[in-house]
């Protein structure tokens, strides 16, 4: 039978907390990552949450005040004497694999709380509980879980220079850094550029898809590397036919024997880009942080776009309203917009109220449900059509308006 002890390594614990008592460096990095719960001895517990005390009281962390501070905690005879302290120290005699210790702790701790998920979900599954609420607590542990073990790389103060300058460089030349959007009025303010989350709001039947397809396209050709469009509410083929059509500048309803060979071109080049589309239904973050990895992983996707947020579960599933189940689902996407370092484009739903004002231009605060939505995302575009209110005007012409910017 397999061992059934808790995934652990005391050894290297003693090590960290060595190491913190030897090198205020060594104490900055594992405050910052691990906490008192990471650890597995119930000594170690002890001992780091009184290091974290003394280190938030910004006083000096060292042996001596370690085992004063354990002693006034009356902590000290129960983590073993102020012999065990000492030993923590001589157990270490480099701190330079500091950084690899305390990955093996952290990895120890959730190997520990995935246990601790799965006894949970076989007691849920043999006590009755419904199918889908042991789904959606799974789902949301897993999503908690994976984003608290998810560490960021900083940029070093040359490395963060560097990049400045070659932005201020490229600006002062007149260029915009950055994938195009395939719309040269929007590229002149912003492109979709890694790490940004965009928003395409409209009313329903405005062109939302239809524009994000384009825009999509065309960045996925120019940094060379494939898309998935996630569409929570076209259907794939209906989604692809959209895509040749838009690029072969063809009616989808007016196809002649004359266009076959441009739709036979463009569809190969599509293909040759690797676009893929998700038309799975009620998805939430976690699904789609699932799915990404893989795409990510197997195809090199490069840009991400959501048809659309409305239509996302929320991974906690707080119910107090839609409004905030809907702010919950923003944050998590900018989220894994950042933690993929690659474009978002989120296409969204306007409110009703806009149908009501005389003037019919769309504002931020028109946003559906969320007022997290704008704060949220760093380029917003909004889309209105006269024909959609007046059908006599403006047959077949869009208003693109960049409502807000700040990405570089």
């Amino acid at each position: 039978m397999p061992d059934k002890t808790l995934p652990s390594s005391v050894e290297t614990e003693m090590a960290v907390l060595g190491c913190c008592l030897m090198d205020a460096t060594c104490l900055d990095y594992a405050t910052e990552l691990l906490q008192p719960e990471t650890f597995y001895n119930l000594h170690h517990k002890t001992i780091f949450k009184q290091i974290c005390a003394l280190y938030q009281d910004n006083k000096t962390v060292d042996m001596i005040t370690l085992i004063d501070k354990l002693k006034t905690e009356n902590e000290l005879n129960s983590i073993g004497g102020a012999v065990y302290v000492t030993n923590l120290i001589d157990t270490v005699s480099t701190t330079k694999h500091l950084e690899e210790w305390v990955s093996i702790i952290k990895g120890k701790a959730m190997a520990r709380s995935l246990l601790a998920m799965s006894e949970q979900l076989e007691r849920e599954i043999y006590a009755g509980e419904p199918v889908e609420k042991v789904l959606e607590t799974t789902e949301a542990a897993l999503f908690e879980l994976s984003h608290a073990h998810t560490v960021k790389k900083i940029l070093t103060t040359s490395e963060l220079m560097k990049k400045a300058c070659d932005y201020l460089e490229e600006r002062q030349k007149g260029k915009v850094q950055g994938y195009t959007t395939g719309l040269l009025t929007i590229d002149k303010y912003a492109k979709f550029q890694d790490g940004n989350f965009w928003i395409l709001g409209g009313r329903p039947s405005t062109g939302k898809t239809s524009l994000a397809s384009r825009m999509s396209y065309a960045a996925s050709v120019a940094m060379g590397k494939p898309l998935v469009f996630f569409s929570l509410e076209t259907s794939d083929i209906q989604l692809a036919v959209r895509f040749i059509c838009q690029a072969a500048h063809i009616d989808k309803y007016r196809v002649s024997k004359e266009d076959w060979q441009t739709i036979i071109r463009i569809a190969d080049d599509i293909n040759k880009t690797g676009l893929i589309i998700d038309d799975t239904p009620r998805m939430n973050p976690m699904i789609l942080r699932s799915k990404l990895r893989r795409y990510i992983r197997q195809q090199n996707v490069g840009m991400v776009v959501i048809d659309y947020l409305q239509l996302l579960d929320g991974t906690h599933k707080r119910r107090e309203s839609r409004q905030t189940e809907m702010m919950d689902v923003s944050k998590d996407l900018k989220a894994l917009c950042k933690e993929f370092n690659i474009p978002f484009l989120v296409l969204s739903q306007l409110n009703r109220e806009v149908e009501d004002r005389l003037n019919k231009r769309p504002k931020l605060s028109d946003l559906r449900e969320s007022g997290a939505i704008e704060q949220d995302s760093d380029v917003c575009i909004l889309l209105t059509r006269d024909e959609y209110y007046w059908p006599d005007r403006s047959k077949g012409l869009a208003q693109i308006q960049v409502a807000k910017h700040r990405a570089t």
